[in-house]
């Protein structure tokens, strides 16, 4: 894979659910995002992970009738304890650049985060 981790890519306010891939065939354990650009998202969760984990997961987005689904590797860059588990910032790895365009395009719509509010302002 090629590293486009230099690129920018805006986060923006995105509110849905995505799904944790390391405990299949068993029940699938869910997690809430609240932002996310082309190269990571915050979610919440009451799964514990550590700085530096890799996690794998699965996020849906949406854009007028069409659903589209992102099986991703992510790493824990940052985390954050609060009242509902934790905060966790994600930086997507080994993602390739169409993943990451289309991604772009189907939350260009979106708000955008200003960088210093991310991972804080999530209740």
């Amino acid at each position: 894979m090629l590293d486009y981790s230099n690129e920018c890519y805006p986060r923006r306010q995105f509110h849905s659910k995505g799904t944790f891939l390391y405990n299949l065939p068993k029940k699938p354990k869910e997690f809430d995002i609240h932002n996310i650009s082309a190269t990571g998202m915050s979610i919440t969760t009451d799964s514990v992970f550590r700085l530096g984990e890799k996690i794998s997961v699965e996020i849906k987005l949406s854009k007028f009738l069409s659903e589209f689904v992102f099986h991703l590797q992510g790493e824990i860059i940052k985390v954050i304890p609060n009242e509902n588990g934790f905060i966790y910032e994600v930086k997507f790895v080994n993602i390739s650049h169409g993943d990451m365009v289309h991604i772009d395009e189907l939350i260009r719509h979106k708000p955008l985060i200003d960088p210093k509010d991310i991972g804080h302002k999530i209740k």
